[in-house]
């Protein structure tokens, strides 16, 4: 028995949700990756102050003490957390560390042209990355 357009419709419409929830959280993740292994390492301190979110805007800082000098720990916060990503929804990827806007603006010779800006020209990138793994 054939299905009815209406119920096809609906299937279209779930797929073509569920695909577009996946492409989100794959750039999300993505792009705050590349953020994360862009970050200069010295201590390891800045690389693990970045802090991702749903629907708000971290105020966290990480400890003196708290380095993150292969960026795994921020790795999984991210991973943790775009997991839970649904479409409506706006993710957002903070560093509230006092000298990060320095290393973006080029204080540090490990990474002279920051680590924002750059994933950021990046951004269309990651989108037509995530779109071709997805077929």
């Amino acid at each position: 028995m054939a299905k009815s357009f209406e119920l096809q419709m609906k299937e279209f419409e779930s797929m073509t949700t569920e695909k577009s929830e996946l492409l989100f959280k794959k750039v999300c993740f993505d792009l705050s990756n590349s953020i994360i292994m862009d970050v200069p390492v010295l201590s390891g301190r800045a690389k693990g102050s970045f802090f991702p979110e749903i629907n708000k805007v971290s105020n966290e800082v990480n400890a003196v003490d708290d380095t993150d000098k292969s960026g795994n720990k921020s790795n999984i916060r991210v991973a943790n957390t775009t997991n839970r990503l649904q479409l409506g929804s706006y993710f957002t990827f903070t560093s509230n560390l006092d000298y990060i806007l320095g290393l973006e603006y080029g204080w540090s010779k490990k990474s002279p042209q920051g680590m924002l800006g750059i994933n950021v020209m990046r951004f269309q990138q990651f989108v037509n990355q995530a779109n071709k793994e997805s077929k």
